[in-house]
């Protein structure tokens, strides 16, 4: 899209803002949330679910009774004027999610990064908690900052990525 299409678009009404939130399906809510709460997540919202308006937003129309889950709202961050991230824990219990988590070469999310200011003293303070990363922190040297980062999942398989810019 040329400089001035984008231009254009953004003073327009009707954009996209940006990320509301993540929407992470797990197997058990409760040990998901206490994982995320290891990295410095905090739970703001917890919801339990019934709802048609719900199911027919998400594409669910086509079931006999409503969709059944329950679910938080975690967030991190400093706020103070600063988008804070948010992540949607979600446990499907009527019907049941499936399947795995995606790999890191499977269409979808592969993984979610999450932005550090020193990776050496948290990579080494989540291992103290059971965190199995897939290796030490790794730096980028193609790129001109020289990031560094280093990989490890969630209990349900989903892969995170921590980086020091």
């Amino acid at each position: 899209m040329e400089e001035t299409q984008h231009a254009a678009l953004s003073e327009e009404r009707g954009k996209i803002l940006n990320i509301y939130h993540i929407n992470i399906n797990c197997r058990d809510l409760d040990r998901s949330e206490a994982f995320y709460e290891q990295l410095g997540f905090r739970t703001v919202a917890r919801f339990s679910e019934r709802c048609a308006n719900l199911d027919r937003g998400l594409g669910f129309s086509d079931r006999q009774t409503p969709t059944k889950s329950r679910a938080v709202f975690m967030k991190l961050g400093l706020g103070k004027g600063v988008p804070e991230t948010v992540l949607d824990l979600c446990e499907w219990q009527d019907p049941a999610a499936e399947g795995d988590a995606s790999g890191l070469l499977n269409y979808g999310v592969p993984r979610i990064a999450l932005r550090v200011d020193d990776i050496d003293a948290i990579v080494a303070k989540l291992e103290t908690r059971g965190i199995d990363f897939f290796s030490e922190p790794q730096t980028i040297s193609t790129l001109e900052r020289k990031p560094r980062f280093a990989c490890f999942r969630d209990p349900d398989g989903v892969i995170l990525e921590l980086v020091q810019p």
